[in-house]
C-alpha cells in the first residue's frame, strides 16, 4: 500500500514535470514565431494562462490549443502592456544612472528612486497573472498590481525569494533553462497569486452577503 502511494506521487510528479517542459518548449517556439520582441509577451501571457487553468484543475484541454488561443487573443494587449513596462523600466534605469553621476543634494534622490524601482520590480510579479485572471484594461492591470504589492507584502516577498532561488538553481544547472526556465517561474508566480485572487473573492462574497 505504501509502495503504491509512493509510485502515485512519483507518477504525478513526472506528469507535472513533463507538462512544464512541454509548455516551456512551446513558450520558446512562440517567442521565435513572434520574431522575439513581439512574441515574448504574448507567449509569456499564454503560458501563464495555461498554468492558471492547471492550477484551477482544468488539465484535460489540449495544451497547444489553449496556448495558441491565448497567444492570438492577447497578442496586441500583451505587447502594449510589455511596451509600457519596458519603457517605464528604461526610464527608471536612466534616472538611476543620472543620479549616480550627479553630485550634491540631488544625489539624495537616489534613495526614493530605489524605493520606486523596488515597487516596480515587485509589480512585475503580479502584472501578467492579473492580466490573465481579470478582464480589465491595461491601466487597471498596472493599478491592481501596485495594490497587490502593498496589500500582500509577505506573499510578494515570498514570490521574489522563490524567483531568486530558481535563478540560483538555473545558474548552477544551466541545462535546465531551456527545459524549465520559464514555466517553473510562471508556476511559482501564478500559484500564490491565484490563491490571493481566491481569498479576495471570498472576502468580497462574504462582505456582499452581510
Amino acid at each position: 500500500m505504501e509502495m503504491n502511494g509512493i509510485m502515485n506521487v512519483l507518477y504525478r510528479f513526472c506528469q507535472w514535470v513533463t507538462r512544464l517542459v512541454y509548455l516551456n518548449l512551446l513558450w520558446g517556439a512562440f517567442i521565435i514565431l513572434g520574431l522575439g520582441v513581439f512574441g515574448f509577451f504574448p507567449a509569456t501571457t499564454a503560458m501563464f494562462a495555461v498554468i492558471r487553468k492547471w492550477i484551477m484543475g482544468d488539465t484535460d484541454n489540449p495544451v497547444m490549443k489553449t496556448f495558441w488561443t491565448f497567444y492570438k487573443k492577447e497578442f496586441m494587449k500583451s505587447n502594449l502592456l510589455g511596451m509600457i513596462l519596458c519603457l517605464t523600466g528604461y526610464m527608471l534605469y536612466m534616472d538611476y544612472y543620472f543620479l549616480q553621476e550627479a553630485s550634491g543634494l540631488i544625489k539624495l534622490l537616489t534613495y526614493p528612486l530605489i524605493l520606486v524601482i523596488l515597487l516596480f520590480l515587485f509589480m512585475l510579479l503580479y502584472v501578467i497573472p492579473i492580466s490573465v485572471h481579470y478582464e480589465i484594461t491595461t491601466w487597471k492591470v498596472l493599478k491592481t498590481s501596485l495594490l497587490f504589492v502593498i496589500m500582500h507584502p509577505f506573499v510578494t516577498i515570498a514570490m521574489a525569494a522563490s524567483c531568486y532561488i530558481i535563478y540560483l538553481i538555473m545558474k548552477l544547472i544551466p541545462g535546465l533553462i531551456p527545459l524549465l526556465g520559464g514555466s517553473i517561474i510562471t508556476y511559482i508566480l501564478m500559484a500564490p497569486t491565484y490563491y490571493v485572487f481566491r481569498k479576495n473573492q471570498q472576502k468580497q462574497e462574504t462582505a456582499y452577503s452581510k
